[in-house]
């Protein structure tokens, strides 16, 4: 099991720092810097830290795609409830959803397993700033592939996938398309009439949608590109004419 714990206090100054560990010797002591102002900023604040450990920093020496393994002690039940909760606050959704969605069930606020929390211990060192930007904002994890390379994986993508999927419901989506997008052999295919009309329609142009699919694929997935970056944005199970 991995545990990260995060404790958010106020500072003299009247900003919030957020503590961090993972065990005895790893830990750090981060300050998040809003461009403008954001209600309920504690709990903005300690949302923003625990995504900047997780995927930027990457604590466990790893980019999660899924909240497999990892847990989140925090700072106490207010964050349990936002990070439980299906639908959270409207001004923090951008910060919690995509935590909620992979780490909610895996909250917990202080309990007696936890190592002692002290602020003055010297192996926090220094204050780390982090200025969110637009990434911190966004429901998608990025993900390496052996075809397609670098891709963002949506959350749209997974609720499509979820939704349509017919061999019995994954009990992680995100790690089970994960793992079909990851497969060596897909490629460019020919997109389907039926879809390539609902996308002119919607999009007024297809130019830049692009659909992968391989010879013994279930799913044909929709990209679209933008210069370097592509962004898995749905998928949906293939027909017998849908050709691969």
């Amino acid at each position: 099991m991995m545990l990260l714990s995060t404790r958010t206090v106020l500072a003299e100054d009247g900003s919030y720092l957020v503590y961090w560990w993972t065990g005895l010797k790893k830990k750090g002591v981060l300050s998040v810097q809003f461009k403008d102002y954001i209600k309920d900023v504690k709990l903005a604040v300690e949302l923003v830290a625990i995504r900047h450990l997780l995927y930027f920093k990457q604590v466990f020496n790893r980019y999660p795609i899924t909240g497999a393994g990892i847990y989140l002690s925090v700072t106490d039940e207010a964050m349990v409830e936002i990070l439980g909760n299906g639908l959270p606050p409207k001004h923090l959704y951008p910060y919690a959803a995509l935590l909620g969605r992979l780490y909610g069930s895996k909250t917990q606020v202080p309990n007696e397993r936890d190592l002692p929390f002290n602020r003055d211990d010297p192996d926090f060192g220094e204050v780390e700033y982090v200025y969110p930007t637009e990434e911190y904002r966004q429901c998608k994890v990025m993900l390496e592939t052996p075809a397609l390379g670098r891709i963002s994986l949506t959350q749209h993508a997974v609720d499509a996938y979820f939704e349509r999927v017919s061999s019995g419901k994954p009990r992680c989506p995100w790690s089970s398309l994960a793992r079909r997008l990851s497969h060596p052999e897909l490629r460019l295919v020919p997109m389907p009439e039926r879809i390539r009309r609902h996308k002119l329609f919607k999009f007024g142009s297809v130019d830049e949608v692009e659909t992968w699919g391989h010879e013994t694929s279930k799913f044909l997935y929709l990209l679209i590109r933008d210069g370097e970056q592509k962004t898995v944005v749905t998928c949906f199970e293939r027909r017998p004419q849908d050709r691969v």
